[in-house]
């Protein structure tokens, strides 16, 4: 399912198998697009904060493993645009958000795993 909120909290929530979220970027993105922050529509931030607010509650209650893949977008160059440095900010506080409540966190860079948790122990 891509970009649609409801069913991927309708999959976090529902008992089953595994799920793999590829990936967090994609759904900060269209999130985004729902609250209005292209536009830089008027409360969008405030929408943003509760849609953020709602799938980080889905998280915490995931009621299956879930396995999330996200992107790493500071690590490059800053953005030019207000667009890309918005995305870039609200996809690494998402993430992070995620990560404190994650079993494992891990970074994955050319085909190596650094395990984040051991990182910081």
């Amino acid at each position: 399912v891509e970009d649609d909120d409801a069913t991927l909290r309708r999959l976090l929530t529902t008992p089953g198998p595994p799920v793999l979220l590829d990936s967090l970027g994609g759904w900060a993105g269209a999130a985004l697009a729902r609250c209005g922050a292209w536009d830089d529509a008027p409360g969008w931030a405030d929408r943003w904060d509760a849609e953020a607010d709602a799938f980080v509650a889905a998280w915490r209650g995931a009621a299956r493993r879930v396995v999330a893949v996200g992107e790493e977008t500071g690590w490059g160059v800053v953005p030019a645009t207000a667009s890309g440095r918005l995305f870039r900010d609200a996809l690494g506080s998402l993430t992070q958000r995620l990560a404190e409540d994650a079993d494992r966190a891990v970074l994955v860079v050319a085909g190596r795993v650094l395990d984040l948790d051991e990182e910081t122990r």
